[in-house]
């Protein structure tokens, strides 16, 4: 740049949710799709740009693959899909918590790692490391779901057999 140009600089807040909104828009309206992501019984239109830019898995597969119909074999629903896809464009992303090793690994596959990582996240608050002895008298540490677990993990106390009485 020359000097002595004096120059103006915006930043424009809330542009990026503004943009996502607007192109989830046009997903729902089917406009400028370029793709269209199949699962199961899913048939998700979306915009290559988008989902690239969520998963490098689908990235990578656009790469390889420049058809307009991508085939995603994943073990989870269709709806886990779906949502996950869906989430590209909505930045949000809601499910039962009963769910969330579902969403991990299909996020895990997808490699979105930033959902990945607050599934994660999630997941730490449901599970807490405890530490208990087994019958043998060795501490066994495992990880026990604190919204499951009412139990101890120590076993219960045993009342000493009486000693045989001499002959």
């Amino acid at each position: 740049m020359a000097s002595g140009v004096e120059v103006l600089r915006f930043q424009l807040p809330g542009h990026e949710a503004a943009t996502l909104r607007n192109m989830n828009q046009l997903r729902a309206e089917e406009r400028f799709c370029d793709v269209t992501i199949v699962a199961d019984s899913l048939k998700f239109r979306g915009h290559k740009v988008i989902l690239a830019a969520c998963s490098p898995f689908l990235r990578d597969q656009f790469l390889l693959n420049p058809s307009s119909e991508l085939q995603v074999s994943l073990m989870h629903s269709a709806r886990i899909v779906a949502d996950l896809l869906l989430s590209c464009y909505t930045g949000a992303l809601e499910f039962a918590v009963r769910d969330i090793v579902n969403y991990l690994t299909a996020a895990s596959y997808l490699q979105m790692e930033h959902v990945v990582e607050k599934c994660r996240n999630a997941l730490s608050q449901f599970i807490e490391p405890k530490i208990g002895l087994k019958e043998d008298g060795v501490s066994d540490a495992s990880l026990v779901s604190s919204v499951s677990a009412t139990k101890s993990l120590l076993p219960p106390a045993r009342t000493p057999k009486p000693a045989p009485k001499p002959p």
